[in-house]
């Protein structure tokens, strides 16, 4: 026996995810700055239910 280990195949990565049935998912640009954001409640809600729907998923903020 050797002590030289058989050299192994490398790691193949998992295939990369299609999306959803419509095809892959892609991310609307920003409508709003972090600093906005973070310092008006009702501006985060609002656009945090336009990005929950514009994915267009089962899941919903309500």
């Amino acid at each position: 026996m050797s002590d030289n280990p058989q050299p192994q195949p490398p790691l193949q990565s998992p295939s990369p995810p299609q999306g959803y049935p419509r095809g892959p998912l892609s991310y609307p640009k920003p409508e709003a700055e972090y600093h906005e954001i973070v310092q008006n409640s009702q501006l985060f809600w609002n656009k945090l239910q336009q990005f929950s729907a514009s994915l267009q998923t089962n899941f919903q903020l309500v």
